[in-house]
């Protein structure tokens, strides 16, 4: 059984009113896992599990639609569509975006004492209309058993929150504007590939009623993984049953002699989700995660045999990282200069974008919408207080 698929990019008022229906219900999960009960973080990896969840129930209901009404089903653009809604609203509501932002509005306020000085120290360069300063405010967000929906506690955080939302709103379309530029180097010349997409669209195709969810590998992988994640659940609300040994386990404990100690903790485990995660991520890609690991255990290791260790920071994984992050940037630029040359010829050129392809936004469009967003984030940084 298949659902009849009208177009398979189809974006429909349906799919959008349900993809702001969940958004809040997948962010109000989120919230609980991640800051109220803690210990699980969805939000950290790429493939987030509520949007995937939430999905997969509509492609349950689908099911029905199918039976029932079939000209009703949705297709694979709808499903798509709702899928990415809730990616991008649940990527900006994860762990360390959204959540510290509006954490830090209040933070400076709050944990400032006669003892620390921070009123004296930098309350004077906290702008007004970013932050929330009053502590009979914040008394209900730090402490909680209060509610958040009085006139006189909702005021003070509609300037901050709007204003932020703005920057934040400026700074995802800039960063749309460059993928469209980027966009046709990246996919029809170098051809990248983004396996962390199959999933999405292998269990959305044909409106999700093809025979993926009848294949009977998945189900057993399915299996097994649900079974460990069960017994270990049960096991740490019931200790008297025995646990299966997935979780982490510190090799790094049994190296106790120089130099061999530096390497510090460095766990083993096993986690079913983290392996599949593993198969949808380009092959060098994950090996250069793993190599490099490794590689920094080497060069604490290294540090100790030849004294290099007492250095604060060594081997500074921190600056390794941004250094690589400049090195990608760079061989980014240089790999599509050809690519930039000519999109920049069609633009003073006046020529059709991209040889008559479909295309979200013009690269002139693209070009202006960078400049422009680029000045508002610059304006918005003098205001708060940030050097030129």
């Amino acid at each position: 059984m298949q659902v009849k698929q009208k177009s398979r990019s189809t974006v429909t008022l349906r799919a959008l009113f349900i993809g702001v229906i969940l958004i809040p219900l997948n962010a109000y999960w989120v919230i609980q896992l991640e800051m109220v009960w803690g210990g699980t973080y969805p939000s950290t990896i790429t493939l987030l599990m509520p949007a995937v969840f939430s999905v997969s129930a509509l492609i349950s209901v689908n099911f029905l639609l199918a039976l029932l009404w079939p000209q009703s089903a949705f297709n694979q653009g709808e499903l798509l569509t709702v899928y990415v809604m809730l990616t991008v609203g649940l990527a900006l509501n994860g762990c360390d975006v959204l959540q510290t932002l509006v954490h830090l509005l209040g933070t400076g306020f709050w944990y400032a004492t006669a003892e620390n000085e921070w009123a004296d120290l930098f309350h004077s360069y906290l702008p007004k209309w970013l932050t929330v300063e009053a502590k009979s405010i914040l008394i209900g967000f730090f402490r909680g058993d209060s509610n958040f929906y009085q006139p006189e506690i909702i005021k003070p955080w509609i300037l901050p929150l709007t204003i932020w939302l703005g920057f934040i709103s400026v700074l995802l379309f800039v960063m749309i504007c460059i993928n469209v530029i980027m966009r046709r180097q990246w996919i029809e010349k170098e051809k990248l590939a983004y396996p962390v997409i199959q999933l999405p669209l292998a269990i959305t195709e044909g409106g999700g009623v093809t025979g993926f969810f009848s294949n009977r590998i998945l189900w057993t992988g399915f299996a097994i993984a649900a079974m460990i994640n069960i017994i270990n659940g049960f096991s740490y609300l019931y200790p008297q049953i025995p646990s299966l040994p997935v979780k982490h386990h510190n090799i790094g404990q049994y190296f106790t002699e120089r130099p061999w100690n530096a390497i510090g903790w460095m766990p083993v485990s096993f986690y079913p989700f983290a392996i599949g995660l593993g198969f949808l991520i380009p092959l060098d890609l994950c090996f250069s995660c793993w190599f490099f690991y490794l590689f920094w255990k080497v060069e604490r290791v290294m540090g100790v045999i030849t004294g290099w260790q007492s250095i604060p920071g060594f081997p500074f994984p921190g600056q390794q990282m941004s250094g690589v992050w400049i090195g990608l940037f760079g061989f980014a630029m240089w790999t599509s200069r050809y690519h930039l040359k000519n999109v920049f010829i069609r633009i003073f050129l006046k020529k059709e974008d991209v040889d008559g392809l479909s295309v979200p936004m013009k690269y002139r469009t693209a070009i202006l919408g960078i400049i422009a967003g680029l000045g508002i984030i610059t304006f918005f940084s003098a205001k708060a207080g940030m050097s030129a």
